[in-house]
Order: structure tokens, then sequence, then C-alpha cells
């Protein structure tokens, strides 16, 4: 239906003029041709309301978009988007492309349909920033019914990040200039609680509202209100029934589907497949992605139907077009068996990945499914492993079994660990050994242990050449204190120098009463035995705060041993590290990238230059402390230190700072727990009195 095709299109309509005659009729005859096309407009859209004459409309439509009319376009793009079409053609490329040329003509309706397709990107790539152009645009007009899909793409998370508050007040100024279409949404927000304090009575009242103006999306939410009961409204299947129906019968998809429902499983009606599958047939003409599903489900199990994989495969292709993930996995399925068509193992697999990228349980167990034995994909057994995980994390309880110590996967993972270890792939071996071992598995974890032993004793060296790594935390929680030594095997020793977390530390108490049981490998610690601390020792060393304080204490033990800031190394220690240079000059730039940081103690380690701005990006700093450092003649990068929007400690004594603490950053500081700008040159802009030490109830956890 190009637009080529259709320019030689004549207004022949027996239930409307054609232009001559419009033209010699009283009070036509100054009229011009776009006057015309406005009425001609005015009359395809009384035909089209309540399907009084969709034939006739459409061909009104389609003669007023390929003669330039752009609400003409607006309208017979969307009835090529939705197929309400004489012969039931769609096609929603062509369809938007109509839609967008309206809205660039300035069609206020073709602006606000926009903005609802680029906020959903089902018929077109999906693009908040023109969305809400477009839609504001379509507003400004006096369009007040653009504020709805605006209010949608915030209570959705379509286009721009989810924010419930801001939908309501979206909605709330739709309906306070007019919009119909706004009425029911803002009553759904209060039906549920979600940005406004739930209000059931109100909901059901913005409900009734919506009906009474002719929004049917208001009928069929009453529908669902009675269908659930809740807050004093009681449960009554026959009342949702009959506002589904009335809602269905204005052609809103969802009451279609709905009043489906209600025949297949006889909620407030005698129960009845043939009429159920009357309607489901019917919303899926609008590519309802749940009807599409259900339908193919319908025929894959032969539910109230003759059993067709070939027609449960064309319904879920279409709903797997619109990424319901549910679909997607299904299709899967089929595919995989060859149910409906010919096995494919290797578009299976696809699918069943992409179900699993958005979030479908099952698609992420029927992922790990292929990967364990190369149906469709290389076998792969870690990345079938991280399948499985997945697949717990969405609540999928087949693949729960499969993360025990004693399952076969486990025993699988060992024995191919073992295979790799025999066939001097090192690092394959450690990876399948790890994997297990994270998980328990008792001879995975021996052969791990002896694989780093080995490695500290120097059969597989590791050097000071070799890149520091981050430490990465174990997927398990922290009070899981059984399997912290699977902890400190598979994930300190792999990522740090063994010379630099086995040679430069005293083991503390805390430590030793971790690692003093008989499952542990303690032979790793032998040669420590003479750094042992005594009874009486409360030392607390940053090895040990790696180990109990998170993830980003790896990155503190990196700068006071990788960058000489070390307050802990004995004599007899001294020939693991630099003895002349045991200060560095600088502020190092590597700290641009450290965002997860969350604490920075560098007091004292002779630190010259300025403060960086850059400072500003480590965003999770909760602690910083440069005290004693030599940033002479410099001032307090005070905008760059207000953006740590996570600060708790900041303190900055003696570092020969200068220049004046600003309002702002004074105010800025007295939220903190704790600050300190003692023994510096500092000047407070402010003409009351300043104090540079403030402090208040302080965990000591926190003081290191």
């Amino acid at each position: 239906m190009d637009a080529s095709n259709h320019n030689n299109i004549a207004a022949n309509f027996i239930h409307f003029p054609n232009y001559t005659e419009w033209c010699s009729r009283e009070g036509n005859q100054q009229s011009t041709l776009e006057q015309y096309h406005d009425e001609l407009y005015t009359h395809g859209l009384h035909l089209s309301k309540d399907n009084k004459g969709p034939e006739d409309a459409f061909a009104v439509f389609e003669y007023l978009a390929n003669n330039g009319h752009a609400g003409g376009m607006n309208a017979y793009g969307i009835s090529i988007i939705e197929g309400d079409t004489p012969d039931g053609f769609r096609d929603p490329s062509e369809g938007y492309a109509w839609v967008e040329k309206s809205a660039k003509l300035g069609c206020p309706k073709g602006q606000r349909n926009l903005s609802a397709y680029l906020s959903e990107g089902i018929v077109c790539k999906q693009n908040g920033v023109e969305a809400l152009r477009w839609g504001y645009a379509a507003i400004e007009q006096g369009h007040v019914e653009a504020y709805n899909p605006i209010g949608c793409m915030y209570m959705n998370g379509q286009g721009v990040p989810r924010d419930l508050v801001k939908a309501a007040e979206v909605f709330q100024r739709g309906v306070d200039a007019g919009s119909v279409d706004c009425i029911s949404r803002l009553g759904l927000l209060y039906q549920q609680g979600r940005g406004v304090s739930k209000d059931v009575p109100k909901a059901m009242e913005l409900f009734e509202k919506a009906t009474g103006l002719g929004d049917m999306m208001g009928c069929y939410y009453l529908g669902c209100q009675y269908a659930e009961g809740d807050d004093g409204i009681q449960k009554d299947l026959c009342q949702a029934f009959k506002y589904y129906e009335r809602a269905a019968q204005a052609n809103v998809v969802s009451a279609i589907r709905n009043v489906g429902h209600c025949y297949e499983n006889g909620n407030g009606v005698p129960q009845s497949y043939e009429i159920s599958l009357q309607y489901y047939t019917r919303a899926a003409k609008y590519d309802d992605s749940w009807t599409l599903y259900h339908l193919g489900s319908i025929y894959q199990h032969g539910t109230g139907v003759q059993q067709d994989y070939a027609k449960a495969r064309e319904y879920l292709e279409r709903a797997a077009k619109q990424k319901h993930k549910e679909a997607i996995c299904a299709l899967g399925f089929l595919l995989s068996e060859g149910l409906g068509s010919t096995k494919d193992p290797v578009r299976a697999a696809e699918l069943y990945q992409q179900s699993a990228a958005l979030g479908d349980g099952i698609g992420a167990y029927n992922s790990g499914v292929v990967f364990e034995n190369g149906q469709g994909v290389p076998a792969d057994l870690l990345i079938a492993l991280d399948y499985y995980k997945q697949a717990v994390r969405l609540k999928c309880d087949l693949a729960r079994p499969l993360l025990q110590p004693t399952s076969y996967l486990m025993t699988l993972l060992h024995s191919v660990g073992t295979m790799c270890l025999m066939g001097d792939r090192g690092k394959e071996a450690k990876d399948h050994f790890q994997a297990a071992a994270q998980l328990g598995h008792d001879k995975s974890i021996a052969e791990l242990s002896k694989m780093y032993a080995d490695a500290l004793w120097g059969n597989d060296a590791v050097t000071f050449d070799t890149d520091m790594r981050y430490f990465t935390p174990p997927e398990i929680p922290d009070t899981t204190l059984s399997i912290l030594p699977v902890e400190l095997i598979t994930h300190i020793f792999q990522f740090l120098h063994p010379k630099q977390c086995i040679q430069l530390r005293s083991i503390t108490h805390r430590m030793l009463t971790l690692i003093d049981n008989d499952s542990f490998a303690r032979h790793l610690f032998q040669f420590n035995a003479l750094l042992l601390p005594s009874r009486g020792e409360r030392s607390v060393h940053w090895f040990d705060k790696m180990l109990f304080r998170g993830p980003h204490a790896f990155q503190v033990a990196f700068v006071e041993t990788g960058l000489n800031g070390i307050r802990e190394i004995g004599s007899h220690e001294l020939k693991y590290v630099s003895q002349t240079d045991h200060k560095f000059s600088e502020f190092p730039a590597a700290f641009l990238q450290w965002t997860s940081l969350t604490s920075l103690q560098l007091s004292g380690v002779q630190l010259t230059g300025a403060i960086p701005e850059s400072i500003k990006y480590l965003r999770s700093l909760k602690e910083v402390n440069l005290s004693r450092n030599r940033f002479d003649g410099t001032e307090i990068p005070s905008a760059s230190i207000m953006h740590l929007d996570s600060l708790e400690v900041l303190l900055l004594n003696a570092c020969g700072l200068i220049g004046e603490v600003g309002l702002e950053f004074a105010a800025f500081l007295k939220t903190l727990k704790w600050y300190s700008l003692r023994k510096n040159k500092l000047k407070f802009a402010g003409s009351t009195k300043f104090k540079w030490v403030g402090r208040k109830s302080l965990d000591k956890a926190q003081v290191r």
C-alpha cells in the first residue's frame, strides 16, 4: 500500500459527495480543497467510531493520506498497523511511516501516536527522548491526550527510568487539562497504590468517570477490580464479565482477551472453549502478546481444540516477535523437539538464551541444559552452570538440585577439570575446579588447594610483573561461614599476588579461628607459622578487612601495598618490596577507573600536587583520609567532593591546603559523620564562626 500506487485515487464515495458536488452546496462555494479534506476527515472519524462503517472509513483515510492530509495519514497509518483494513492487511512498518509523516506535518494526534510507538518500541526502535519530544509537541498544540503516553512511559519504564511518582503527576496534569485517557490510568495507580497512597474508592470513582466519558479502559479496569475484589469491593465475577464485555465491544484488546478467559474458565458465564477461542482469536488480530502465547499453548497441548503443533508454532512465533519471554521459551521447545516443524537445535538454543535474557526462569534452565549437553551450541559446563544459577535466581526450582555439592553436575565439573589438568590445560582445570568448589564440592576444593599450594611454592610462579586484579565476591551470603575457606581459596589466592597476600601480613586471631578446622587446607599457611599473633594481640590487618568488609577492601589493599603506603612491614619482609621507594609522589591516575572504591586511606604517604577534580567520579566513596600529605598551596576541590553522595568521613588534616571554605561546602561538611580540616591555611567565607572539626556519633568499625 505504498503511496506511489495511490496518487490517483478519486474521492468517489457513495456516503459522501465528491469535491465538485460538495462545492455546489450552499455555504461551500468559496471553500478550498483543504477544507473539503478536513470535512471528509471528520466524516471518516464518524464512520470509524463504534465500527459503524469501518471499510468506508478506511477508504476515506486512504484517499486523504495519499492526498497529503496529515490527519488522514495518521488514521490510515494506525489502520495498517492494527490491521483494521477491509482485507485484514497489516504492515506495522508502513503504518508507522504514515504516522511519522503525519507528526512531522504538525498533526497533534499523529504526534501523540508517534510518542506512544517510540516509547513502546514495538513497531519501531524504542527511543525515550524522541517519545517525550513528540508527546510534548502535541501538548503544546493543545492535544491533552498526549499526557497519557508520557505518563505510561514513566509508569512502565518504557524509554525512561520507571518513576511512579512522576507518572502520577503527569496523569494528574492530564486530568486537570481535560484528558479523558489519563483518568483511568490515574485510577489504576490509586487502585494499586503506586506513586500515590492506595485509595480503591477513589480509583473506582475515576474508573466510573472515565467510562462515562467514553474511555472504555476505565470500564476494563472496573472489570478487573470486580474480578479480584479488594478493599471493600466484593469479588463479583458476573459483574466483572459485564464490564469486560462492554469494553470488548469498544475493541479494548485487554478486555477482549479477558472475555475469552472468562469463557475458558467459566468465570461469570457458562464455560465454553468454543466461544473463548473466538475471543482469543479476535484479540490475536491486534497482536496481543499474552493472547498469542496462550493460543500457542492451547494448540500445543490441545486444550479445548484439536492438538496442532503447526498452529501453536505460528502463534508463538508472533508472540516471540513481541518479546514475550515465555512464548520465546515455548517456541524453543517446539523447535528442539521438532514439533510442528523440522528439528532446529541451533535456533532452539538461541531462543532459550533470548528468553533467559528477558528474565524467564525456564528459559535460563533450558539454556543450561543445551550448554551442558552441547545441543545446538558447543558444550560448555561453565556457561551451563551460570545459566542454572540464573534459573535459581529467577525462582526456577528445576535447577536448584543441580547446584548441590553432591549433584552429578558438580561431579562432571570435577571430571572435566581432572582431564584438563592431565592435558596440561591448567587454566581450564582451575576454572572447572573453582566452579565446583564454590558450591562445596569436596574433591574440587582439594584439587584447587593443591593447585594454589603448588603456585605459592613456586611450581607455577606468580611474579610482581603480573597485573593486579580486582577482588570479586562469591555468590553466597556473607554470613555463610562454613564456605569461607572456599572463598579464601577460590577468590583471594586467585586474584592477589601470593607474596603480597601471604608474606606481607600477620595472621590475626579472627583469621586463625576461621581457618582452624579440619576441612581447611592448612598447608597453605604452614610457612607463616612464625607470624601468628600472640594471644593478647588485637590488631586488624587490611587482609582481614578484605575478607570481612566486602569487595571494595581489595582496592584499599592495592593502595596500601601496590602504591607503597604500607604500615605493617617487618625488616625480614623488606626483600619483597622496594627498600628505596616507600612513597609515591603524585595522586595516581588509576583512581579514575576505581568507581566501586568505597574507602580511600592514604594518610601520611607524602602525596604531592593537588587533590584531583576527578575524585568526583568515585561516587561510591564513603571514607576519605588524605591527612598529613603535601598538597601545599592547592585548594580543596569542593565542587568535586560534593558530588560524592555516599561520603560519610572526610579527613584533610595538615595538608598545606589554602583558599576559602564556601558556605555551600560548609553545609555539606555538616552532613557528614566526621570531618576535619585542621592545621591548614584555610579561611571560612561566612560571617559566623566555623568549626574545623565536626564529629557525630560514629561506629568504631568505620575508623581504620
